[in-house]
């Protein structure tokens, strides 16, 4: 199954970093659900104190009023990407991928 990026930190893991341009997009996901992770997603990162740059949530909330379709799933993995760490590849068997994001890696004391 895979799965769509992830924001995550991995400590202690060894792991084979590939970095990429940009990040490959996920084809098969279905949109409905899709959009509604990533309005939970923008919502989690605004209770945290992390939220989106405001001009990505309009470009969310903009495509969240549209038909949810495959390219409104192109598109706000577009809006996401910058912000991905890591995307992980999970296939059916159990064999994990790890894809280094284009997000900067920080470490925020405290935080």
């Amino acid at each position: 199954m895979k799965q769509v990026g992830l924001l995550l930190a991995v400590y202690g893991l060894s792991v084979s970093w590939i970095y990429p341009a940009q990040l490959p997009k996920v084809h098969e996901v279905e949109p409905q659900p899709f959009v509604a992770q990533v309005v939970r997603l923008s919502e989690a990162l605004n209770f945290l104190g992390s939220s989106l740059r405001p001009d990505d949530l309009r470009r969310i909330q903009r495509l969240r009023d549209e038909a949810p379709t495959a390219s409104v799933v192109i598109r706000l993995q577009e809006i996401l990407d910058p912000y991905c760490l890591a995307m992980v590849d999970i296939n059916p068997e159990a064999r994990v991928k790890v894809i280094r994001g284009p997000a900067k890696a920080q470490l925020m004391q405290g935080g």
